[in-house]
């Protein structure tokens, strides 16, 4: 990343100062896949971004803004990708901006890794036993000719003190821009993270309400549950996850009063929540060939949004060098009645002999069941390397 100052020569510290950096990150991804039912599949693509960004400070005022440059079918689309201007006052600040927001439930409710960059104002506080955050804004905004009626609102809140937590979100609006037609989306949820010795555990609850005027004339009210544990093992860390979302359907039909809903799969959105590689997503694995399945039942089309899930996942990584790191993992994924969406099994090798340079190697195997459309009762196999620089 080049850096370059500014403002250091303004007298007295009157004026703010002023670095601009220019960075990216170049990658070159392939995958392979193999299936049975059907021809194989090999991909070979690469990819670039430019991040140029300018970052300010003054006393107890900063702020930042970063544009992107990311290369899409040969052709760069510039985007604001983060602005964010803070003041600081005591343990609180007041942030500003196109702000990158994640959820403290493991990003499975959304996460600025995904690009939940909304519009919004944020207030956070930081004591010595406590933490706490409040943001409204926009998740989503609409062309100025349709009369902000595909704006999507977004209020979210947490408060976490000593190893006790609670959240609410909502996001609501958006006639034509997601799948809430101008409804609201409701998600609170409590989380608990006792001390475990060497390792941790984190159990949450969460509940939704889907208010009429989204996704059918009727409300629907879900829950959730999520645990996670992690263990070390001498060098290695092994992690089991178990989460468990209601569903029955969003179309009206018996069952519809059950499902849980995130606020990323009215987007269509995902996260990198999960341990595998193809029914949930690894960066290697990212590649547009995933067949990525939330913990509502969403998938890219949203087809199945409001279906629930059920999945128990475990995960060993083991750094064997300085420089390698293997990963192993597996998981199951049902809907939220028991019928099976797929076995997912994992593999990787990381290599990374500098902090700028890494290559990701990960093999998949993969069995879909019924609830799979596209794919049902099939197996693959499949392998995707990334080589990726950051500069």
């Amino acid at each position: 990343m080049w850096m370059v100052w500014g403002g250091a020569a303004w007298a007295q510290g009157l004026a703010p100062a002023t670095a601009f950096t220019f960075g990216g990150q170049y990658r070159i991804n392939t995958f392979a896949e193999r299936s049975l039912e059907s021809e194989p599949v090999t991909l070979l693509g690469e990819r670039i971004r430019l991040r140029p960004t300018a970052n300010f400070s003054m006393d107890d005022v900063s702020g930042f803004l970063q544009l992107e440059a990311n290369q899409v079918d040969n052709a760069f689309v510039f985007r604001a990708r983060y602005a964010d201007a803070s003041v600081r006052f005591g343990e609180l600040e007041l942030h500003a901006g196109l702000l990158p927001l994640s959820d403290r439930f493991g990003d499975t409710l959304f996460s600025a890794a995904w690009d939940f960059n909304p519009l919004a104002v944020e207030l956070r506080g930081d004591g010595e036993d406590w933490k706490g955050r409040l943001a409204g804004g926009l998740v989503y905004q609409g062309p100025v000719t349709t009369q902000s009626v595909d704006d999507v609102a977004l209020l979210l809140g947490d408060l976490d003190r000593s190893s006790f937590g609670a959240s609410f979100v909502a996001v609501g609006g958006g006639r034509e821009a997601s799948t809430l037609e101008s409804g609201w989306l409701i998600v609170p949820g409590v989380r608990f993270t006792p001390a475990v010795g060497d390792g941790t555990l984190a159990l949450a609850l969460l509940g939704s309400g889907l208010v009429p005027g989204g996704l059918g004339q009727s409300p629907s009210f879900g829950g959730a549950a999520r645990v996670e544990a992690t263990i070390p093992v001498q060098t290695a860390t092994v992690s089991v996850l178990a989460v468990y979302g209601t569903g029955g359907g969003l179309d009206g039909e018996d069952g519809a009063d059950h499902a849980f809903v995130t606020p990323m799969s009215v987007f269509g959105f995902h996260g990198y929540w999960g341990y595998t590689g193809r029914l949930t997503v690894q960066g290697p694995t990212d590649q547009g060939m995933d067949d990525p399945y939330n913990i509502d039942g969403g998938t890219y089309d949203r087809s199945r949004l409001g279906a629930g899930m059920a999945s128990l996942q475990g995960r060993l990584v083991a750094p064997v060098s300085k420089v390698v790191t293997l990963t192993g993992a597996a998981g199951g994924f049902a809907g939220a009645e028991g019928d099976l969406y797929g076995i997912d099994g994992l593999g990787a090798f990381t290599w990374k002999p500098r902090p700028e340079v890494s290559l990701d190697t990960i093999g998949t195997a993969t069995g879909f069941g019924g609830l799979h459309h596209a794919r049902a009762d099939s197996a693959t196999l499949a392998l995707a390397t990334r080589l990726q620089l950051e500069f």
